[in-house]
């Protein structure tokens, strides 16, 4: 779905919120700019770039009137060099929507070219089909907390926040 569960929410608003030294971040599947939504109010962020590969929500959830930058991609096949290093990339209820092997691909970019990286998805089997006529929707990989945290092995977990339904990583990235 465009929209994403309340739980991890307020976790990740009291992580960050307040900083000055966020001025960038990417948001990548960003639905119905839910994240964006979250955040604004709590940062003094310069530039938002919405990475989005249903063309459909730019449109319908007016994400032009929220980031400066869209690109529409798939996030496996972006070319992530190009992101001039965000302070912050937001995998917000994205990583379920690909095979595992893509996801990993997904997660390395993401943490190779990021200060920090913000992983949320559904640590219970949630099955979920295509929705609003969007294919990309589908869950394909059920996490569970033990599954989430083998996937995230060796990385670097800042702190984390584990819901009913979601859990919430915020992983250090590469970028000092």
């Amino acid at each position: 779905m465009p929209y994403s569960s309340d739980e991890g929410k307020d976790f990740i608003r009291s992580y960050f919120g307040g900083r000055r030294d966020i001025r960038y971040i990417v948001d990548i599947g960003p639905g119905a700019g839910t994240y964006y939504n979250l955040l604004r109010p709590h940062l003094a962020v310069e530039w938002w770039t919405a990475v989005e590969v249903w063309a459909p929500y730019i449109d319908q959830f007016d994400l032009g009137s929220k980031y400066n930058e869209i690109i529409l991609a798939d996030a496996y096949w972006l070319d992530w060099d190009k992101l001039n290093h965000p302070d912050i990339t937001i995998l917000g209820d994205v990583l379920e929507h690909m095979t595992i092997e893509k996801a990993a691909a997904v997660l390395d970019a993401a943490v190779r070219i990021s200060r920090y990286v913000i992983v949320a998805s559904p640590i219970i089997h949630y099955p979920q089909g295509a929705e609003m006529g969007n294919h990309w929707e589908t869950h394909v990989i059920h996490f569970d907390s033990e599954t989430m945290h083998d996937f995230l092995d060796g990385y670097t977990i800042l702190a984390e926040d584990e819901g009913n339904v979601v859990g919430t990583y915020i992983l250090k990235g590469d970028i000092a």
